[in-house]
């Protein structure tokens, strides 16, 4: 009887043993659930943050653009001080050289070239002898793209059919 005697008096503590055991293994299991979320979690965050600052260089260098073109424009008007061209020219270069680090690759067609509408955008058509239809025959702003994504346009004029009398 001694042998029951103990079994009873081990069979609460068995049973609060027992109770505590799936109490720990259902809290096991929910930490462990908790992990895999908070790990999901920060693998989302750091795709955005990723993301996010694989945009930051696009938004830096589109809103760039204006003044490499001014700077490019007054490049093309006369000075009559050497000193303020030559320093324009370095100026215009070092910032076409930091966009370039940051990707941005120019697009500046040829004349005589295919007019493609997914890299131009014809601002004018003239008729021409000396080019074939629906070829560039002038370019008035070149275009840009990064990271193999077209972010501006070349602007050009494109050669049309002579319409014969």
């Amino acid at each position: 009887m001694g042998h029951n005697e103990n079994s009873l008096v081990l069979s609460p503590s068995l049973s609060t043993e027992s109770r505590l055991r799936l109490e720990n293994d259902d809290l096991r299991s929910r930490l462990g659930q908790a992990e895999l979320r908070v790990a999901r979690l920060l693998e989302l965050v750091a795709k955005q943050r990723t993301e996010d600052w694989a945009a930051r260089p696009a938004e830096i260098v589109v809103a760039l653009l204006p003044t490499l073109d001014n700077l490019q424009m007054a490049l093309q008007t006369g000075f009559a001080e050497p000193w303020l061209r030559d320093g324009l020219i370095i100026t215009c270069h070092e910032l076409e050289r930091t966009l370039g680090a940051l990707g941005l690759e120019a697009q500046s067609p040829e004349i005589g070239q295919v007019f493609d509408p997914h890299l131009h955008e014809a601002v004018t058509e003239e008729p021409s002898l000396e080019h074939a239809p629906g070829r560039i025959t002038a370019v008035f702003r070149g275009g840009y793209s990064l990271g193999g994504r077209l972010l501006r346009p070349s602007l050009v004029r494109v050669a049309s059919r002579i319409e014969r009398s």
